[in-house]
């Protein structure tokens, strides 16, 4: 009578944790996926930092980042002295990443909404938002 018990009870304990395991394949490590995102944004931010405004170069900015609860985490300012294209495209990338990992897991933001700047200014060859 026991061993009639005990290998149902066997078989649904190796199913219920079979069925709850964590799948670490699927989720990854959520350090990997900062370090991820803070090299992206290396990239952009090297990008930025070789722009410089001149009589030639104009001035802009873009949102950046995806915060949880909707909206950018802040402005990039750079000179038009750079492939812009190709630095919308990085942030597109990196807007889009940060989004994904917000969703994976489960992050809380403030929920503030940075303004953008007000004006940019060019100075000393770089341009510098004005808040």
């Amino acid at each position: 009578m026991r061993k009639s018990i005990l290998l149902p009870s066997l078989f649904l304990f190796s199913m219920l944790f079979m069925a709850f395991q964590c799948e670490e394949d699927d989720y990854g490590d959520i350090e990997s996926d900062r370090l991820e995102l803070a090299q992206l944004k290396i990239e952009i931010d090297e990008i930025i930092y070789a722009s410089v405004c001149d009589g030639t170069h104009s001035c802009e900015f873009m949102a950046y980042g995806s915060k949880a609860c909707g909206g950018p985490q802040g402005y990039l300012v750079y000179s038009t002295s750079i492939n812009v294209e190709n630095l919308k495209t990085l942030v597109e990338n990196y807007n889009r990443v940060e989004a994904e990992f917000n969703t994976k897991w489960n992050i809380l933001s403030d929920c503030s909404v940075p303004n953008p700047p007000s004006d940019i200014i060019c100075e000393n060859n770089k341009c510098v938002p004005v808040f």
